[in-house]
């Protein structure tokens, strides 16, 4: 199932708290208890659902969220303040001044909520040094609504216009 990236991210951290709760009410059963092998491989396989869905998150992040070109140190997802309803990113930029001299790093965390009208409503915090929250904003905007599938692959649609320049051909 193709969706933009926001929902991909927000649904495999939702899946990566269902392991944890289930990983924790595994783990209360059996205090002061043996594990039974089924527990064991059920709260293992838990904690390694977890993990995945977790990983998953940080690839795509690291692949189409914005680093380099300002954005050097790249963009993190703090997935302990996040949830269903709210994505919080972290990310620095480094400003150069017109003579391209780097002048000065500012800190940003970027706040994606849900919006009914637009999708997705996202706030940048931290210094606006030279407007850059509006520029931030504008990255994090292409980079949440790119579509991916439900391997966090992005998906690309191409349209074959061999149709086209074979009618133009008559001409």
């Amino acid at each position: 199932m193709n969706r933009p990236i926001y929902q991909y991210i927000a649904s495999k951290l939702a899946a990566a708290r269902s392991c944890e709760v289930l990983a924790a009410q595994a783990a209360s059963r059996r205090e002061g208890k043996e594990f039974s092998s089924e527990e064991y491989l059920r709260h293992e396989g838990l904690k390694t659902w977890r993990d995945n869905h977790l990983a998953a998150i940080d690839n795509c992040v690291t692949e189409f969220f914005p680093s380099g070109s300002g954005f050097d140190s790249g963009t993190s997802f703090d997935k302990d303040r996040s949830d269903e309803e709210r994505l919080f990113f972290d990310t620095e930029f480094h400003h150069m001044s017109e003579h391209g001299m780097y002048t000065q790093w500012t800190k940003h965390t970027v706040i994606v909520t849900p919006s009914l009208a637009h999708g997705i409503k996202i706030r940048v915090t931290g210094k606006d040094h030279n407007s850059i929250k509006d520029y931030i904003a504008e990255m994090f905007y292409e980079a949440l609504r790119k579509e991916v599938d439900g391997n966090g692959s992005e998906v690309v649609y191409k349209v074959d216009y061999s149709a086209v320049w074979e009618a133009n051909d008559d001409e």
